[in-house]
C-alpha cells in the first residue's frame, strides 16, 4: 500500500508520580457555521457519529476528553485546570494555587502515549516497503518515526468515533500557526533561527508532496 501523508503532529510525553485528584472541567461555546467534516470510511452510511469535525471555526470537546483521560487513567495535581477565555478555541492550563518549582502537575500512563515507537511497531510491515521507497526517493528516511506517527494518526482519524483516541482527536485545535502552515512571507517574518527551523519543518511535508516523489 502506498501513502501519502499530509499531516504533522509533535511527539510528546509526560510522566511524573504524585497524589492527584480531578478538578472541574470546562464548557465550550459551540460555533454553528461549520460544515467541513472529515468522514470515516469505515461506516458507509457516513452518519454523524462517525465524523470529526475540521473546520477551522469546528468547536473543540474539551469536557469528553478530560472525562475519556480520567477514565484512562491520566491524573493531575490539585489546583491544575484547563481553561479559555475565547468560548474554549484557545484553551491553556493553570494553577489555582502556588506550586513549588519542579511541582509534578500531570501523570500520563504509558499506555496513552502515542509514540513514533509504537506506531512503527503497529504499521511497519511488508506491506510498506513501498511506501518507504517513496521516502527514500526523496531523501527523507531521516524521519521515517515521524512519517509513520502521522500515517498512525490518519489512521485514527479514518476510524472517526470508532478510534479509541477520538475523545483526545475531537478535542484538538483546527486552526494553526505553527511551521507546516506557514506561508513563505511568514517565514521571512521570523528570527534567524526559527525561521532555519520553520523552513526545516516545511521541506519534510514538502518532500511527501506528489511533485517530488520519485515514482
Amino acid at each position: 500500500m502506498k501513502f501519502i501523508l499530509l499531516l504533522s503532529i509533535l511527539d510528546a510525553a509526560a510522566a511524573f508520580t504524585s497524589p492527584f485528584r480531578p478538578t472541574p472541567i470546562i464548557t465550550t461555546t459551540k460555533h454553528p457555521n461549520h460544515d467541513h467534516r472529515l468522514y470515516s470510511t469505515y461506516d458507509t452510511d457516513y452518519s454523524e457519529t462517525t465524523l470529526i469535525d475540521i473546520d477551522e471555526e469546528a468547536p473543540r470537546d474539551i469536557p469528553s476528553m478530560e472525562a475519556w483521560s480520567y477514565e484512562m487513567g491520566a491524573q493531575r495535581t490539585d489546583g491544575f485546570a484547563l481553561t479559555t477565555d475565547d468560548g474554549g478555541y484557545n484553551v491553556y492550563a493553570m494553577t489555582n494555587v502556588d506550586l513549588p518549582t519542579g511541582s509534578p502537575i500531570l501523570t500520563i500512563p504509558e499506555h496513552m502515549i502515542l509514540s513514533s515507537n509504537k506506531a512503527m511497531a503497529e504499521l511497519r510491515t511488508s506491506d510498506m516497503s513501498e511506501a518507504e521507497k517513496i521516502v527514500k526517493s526523496v531523501n527523507a528516511e531521516s524521519e521515517f518515526r515521524h512519517y509513520y506517527l502521522m500515517l498512525k494518526l490518519l489512521v485514527e482519524y479514518e476510524k472517526g468515533t470508532e478510534s479509541p483516541w477520538y475523545q483526545w482527536m475531537n478535542s484538538l485545535p483546527r486552526y494553526y500557526t505553527n511551521a507546516a502552515s506557514m506561508t513563505p512571507f511568514c517565514c521571512l517574518c521570523l528570527p534567524s533561527l526559527m525561521r532555519k527551523l520553520t523552513v526545516q519543518e516545511r521541506g519534510y511535508l514538502q518532500r511527501l508532496g506528489v511533485s517530488s516523489i520519485k515514482m
